[in-house]
């Protein structure tokens, strides 16, 4: 379960990087979802092929995105902004962490 989790984490991901790139030209938002939405595959990869690392790179992928979004969600609260975006994404991050961290191989 916990390698389908990271696939899926990982495409969706890539593609809101893709798509903050496109919509908005974001290069940061493109970066961003091509590093941990690769971090996540390359891990799911990984724990499909059975690999011990696999696990590990998943969840580098997801905790960089648990920090980023966590400091996100705060500046836009901070600044009194929309808050919808980075806490949706803190929640799928935190989640993904929580699912290949103790989810079953």
């Amino acid at each position: 379960m916990a390698a389908w989790w990271a696939l899926l984490y990982g495409i969706a991901m890539i593609a809101g990087g893709l798509l903050g790139f496109r919509r908005a030209g974001s290069r940061p938002s493109l970066i961003g979802g091509l590093v941990v939405g690769g971090f996540s595959i390359l891990g799911a990869i990984g724990m499909f092929g059975g690999t011990v690392s696999g696990r590990g790179i998943a969840l580098l992928g997801a905790s960089l995105a648990v920090l980023f979004f966590g400091w996100t969600l705060s500046r836009a609260i901070l600044n009194e902004k929309r808050v919808h975006r980075p806490l949706a994404l803190l929640v799928a991050s935190v989640l993904t962490a929580a699912v290949v961290l103790w989810g079953a191989g």
